[in-house]
């Protein structure tokens, strides 16, 4: 079982190493003076990731998350034309090559606006869009499609009809979604009652074949008709057979760290409880707020 965390390291933070800095304003043209700064901001992502990389390694940490900003704002198809694109895909590949040497399992999660139910096609067509981008930088470090290092989202919403939207994301993924990454994307439980249980997502996993990741915090708020138990087993189903399924495990703010918290869907900062794996061979990934601070804690819970 690996245990990983998300993004933040708070121990290197301090010193200014961080993986998210990004281009500051959608809307500026990519001109050639705009290229040369993200160019720049991309290597500066990759310089601390590498360090947050070896951090990991030393700390025996076996999975982590990537920012989804580590490149931000490019065009995939004319990347290789930015200025100092040989260093960047050398960086990648330095990465990639000491993930597969160290056994570092390495995901992504999607930014809550990329959805493929929305009903405006210009806004599906930029979540196809962001999904190449996220698995471009997973190529570049030598990665093949596959759930092993997945790119994780959720559905969006279910606008009063979850089983016609169900079709729409069933639709949209096959159409829009290009072939060559359909393979690194998972998909997972939500935390509102009105959208997706892990059993309201078994439908949409047989007909696209993408795993579905179970996420604990996110069943206790909204667990649908299955036991956790059974809901666990049926995600852990779709997954094939030869790559460890992963689950997200967080606690819940308001009941452990502060009673005045509004909204029970927030985590909290660490982590109380372990999760009931009921036997299975899961990898573990905390989102905790803490990070890698949260991570340290949880190897001392009996």
């Amino acid at each position: 079982m690996k245990l990983g965390y998300s993004v933040n390291n708070y121990s290197l933070e301090k010193f200014n190493i961080l993986t998210n800095r990004s281009f500051p304003n959608r809307s500026f043209p990519i001109n050639q003076i705009n290229k040369n700064l993200i160019s720049n901001i991309i290597i500066s992502n990759l310089n601390d990731l590498t360090e947050i990389m070896e951090w990991n390694r030393h700390n025996k940490i076996e999975m982590y998350r990537i920012s989804n900003t580590i490149f931000p704002n490019i065009d995939i198809s004319s990347f290789y034309e930015y200025p100092k694109f040989n260093e960047i895909a050398k960086l990648c590949i330095d990465i990639g090559n000491f993930a597969r040497l160290h056994n570092i399992r390495l995901s992504t999660h999607a930014d809550p606006r990329v959805v493929l139910v929305t009903p405006k096609l210009y806004n599906v067509k930029y979540a196809a869009k962001t999904l190449e981008r996220y698995a471009y930088i997973f190529k570049l470090m030598g990665f093949e499609p596959s759930p092993s290092t997945k790119i994780n989202m959720h559905i969006g919403g279910a606008y009063e009809n979850k089983e016609k939207t169900k079709l729409i994301f069933i639709r949209n993924f096959n159409k829009y979604v290009p072939h060559n990454i359909k393979k690194f994307i998972t998909i997972e439980n939500d935390d509102r009652t009105a959208l997706y249980t892990t059993e309201d997502l078994v439908e949409i996993s047989k007909q696209t074949k993408i795993p579905i990741v179970f996420d604990y915090h996110h069943y206790r708020i909204n667990p649908g008709n299955l036991s956790e138990q059974d809901a666990l087993q049926t995600a852990i189903n779709t997954w094939p057979r030869n790559i460890t399924p992963v689950v997200h495990y967080s606690d819940e703010k308001k009941i452990y760290e502060d009673s005045t918290t509004k909204n029970i869907r927030t985590h909290a900062d660490y982590i109380y409880n372990k999760p009931n794996t009921y036997g299975h061979d899961v990898d573990i990934m905390l989102e905790s707020h803490a990070g890698d601070l949260s991570l340290l804690k949880y190897r001392n819970l009996t």
